[in-house]
């Protein structure tokens, strides 16, 4: 796969690190249920929950930072 050129790099790597962040603290915050003792229930909840987490997160990248960044040519 081949890297798109980026109109600015600061701002570039300054998104996508913001939206890793917010990812990782929402998929910390859908891991808690496991770790109860009745974690059975909390399986499907979490898995379904990180599922959709990751198809947001691409979607963002997709149509927000990358649009934004992308040099024009």
């Amino acid at each position: 796969m081949e890297m798109f050129e980026v109109t600015d790099y600061k701002k570039y790597n300054y998104a996508v690190g913001k939206m890793l962040c917010i990812f990782g603290v929402v998929f910390i915050i859908l891991g808690f249920p496991l770790l109860s003792r009745q974690a059975a229930p909390f399986i499907l909840f979490s898995t379904v929950g990180i599922i959709i987490e990751t198809i947001i997160a691409m979607a963002f990248y997709i149509r927000i930072i990358e649009k934004k960044y992308r040099k024009r040519k």
